[in-house]
């Protein structure tokens, strides 16, 4: 009896090790920092991770994550955690971003079967693809897809659109999708995920396209919708002539 119950003990310990260790930050670079039952914890290189860490890279840091299934590669000024949910995977992007890349477990009922990720705006089912996902501060969240394919679908949005082809899509100010296109700033990212010697920070150029692709989106917007108004301004003052 006494032997049974060491044997379950020691395999409970083991199973807790094993997901303790599943993720693990095996590169960092800058001020790179966990959050762990609410302690900050420093990160110098490498450390195991449990999962909902809040991972938290500062000004021109980065880190990367490798589990058996996947690799992220979490961007400067960034907070992303990493949880599970019914075999799946699922990563919380509270701001900034990654370079993620995700092969499907074909294993019916284990975990890894499905990677959702998750940030303000939207939500994104990944299939098994190299994807970029960001978070940009309160206004938008960005998807560019280099191989593959993910659904994206806005926190507003009663559909869903699939993105594959080195294709972006976003979401606008009533966080609803923007369908799949070439908007700019898709030549800029760095996918680099595999040389930890080679440099793996996304050049500042990335980020003042998207800012500026997001403010030109803004204005085109804001025209569209100063001409819609006039338009329906003149309509009423058509109606008022004929009264």
């Amino acid at each position: 009896m006494n032997n049974l119950l060491l044997l379950l003990v020691l395999t409970l310990f083991c199973v807790n090790e094993a997901m303790a260790s599943q993720y693990k930050i095996v590169h960092s670079k800058g001020p790179v920092s966990i959050l762990r039952n609410q302690k900050k914890i420093p990160v110098s290189q490498k450390l195991d991770l449990e999962l909902k860490d809040i991972i938290i890279t500062g000004k021109d840091s980065l880190a990367v994550v490798k589990s058996d299934r996947m690799t992220l590669k979490i961007v400067a000024n960034s907070e992303v955690s990493i949880s599970e949910l019914d075999k799946e995977i699922v990563v919380d992007i509270s701001s900034g971003g990654i370079v993620a890349n995700y092969i499907k477990q074909k294993i019916k009922d284990t975990v890894g079967t499905k990677l959702r990720v998750n940030t303000k705006h939207t939500s994104m089912g990944v299939r098994g693809t190299t994807f970029f996902a960001y978070n940009n501060k309160d206004q938008t969240s960005y998807l560019t897809v280099k191989e593959g394919e993910v659904e994206f679908r806005g926190k507003n949005s009663s559909g869903s659109e699939f993105v594959s082809g080195n294709k972006t899509a976003f979401t606008d100010s009533s966080l609803k999708n923007r369908k799949p296109s070439t908007v700019g700033f898709e030549s800029e990212i760095n996918w680099e995920l595999s040389n930890m010697k080679s440099n793996l920070s996304q050049p500042k150029k990335l980020f003042s396209k998207m800012q500026e692709q997001w403010d030109d989106f803004k204005k085109e917007n804001e025209k569209k919708w100063k001409k819609r108004n006039d338009s329906m301004d003149d309509q009423w003052n058509k109606m008022k002539d004929q009264l």
